[in-house]
């Protein structure tokens, strides 16, 4: 898709939104990042301006990490660069299904509260 401002974006990316302007810039570029293209971004959450929670559709592989669809990934945006582990296992978690929605207070690792009032598909 392309938006007026921003240029082309794909279901792997973030856009940012300012009310008044509109779609302003690409936040996340997960072509760039290493996302694979038949992954869809489907959970996203900033907590820091250098710790953004996303998480994928599908399992996969970024540099030498793996990850699962019910995996919480950690992106640096300040560094363009992933954590070495996500942040949150969903497979040590007891979580097996994928997440499809992020609202987290947690210490990392931990399973997070608002996952367990959310449905997981």
């Amino acid at each position: 898709m392309t938006l007026a401002g921003v240029g082309a974006v794909g279901d792997e990316d973030v856009v940012e939104f300012q009310a008044g302007l509109g779609f302003t810039s690409l936040a996340f570029d997960g072509s760039s990042a290493s996302v694979a293209e038949v992954a869809d971004l489907d959970a996203f959450n900033r907590r820091t301006a250098s710790e953004w929670l996303l998480s994928f559709d599908v399992p996969g592989t970024i540099g030498a990490s793996s990850y699962d669809d019910a995996d919480l990934l950690v992106w640096n945006p300040l560094l363009s660069s992933f954590a070495d582990n996500p942040w949150f296992d969903a497979g040590a978690g007891g979580i097996a299904e994928r997440i499809d929605l992020v609202a987290v207070e947690a210490t990392p690792g931990q399973v997070p509260v608002e996952l367990q009032q959310f449905s997981i598909e």
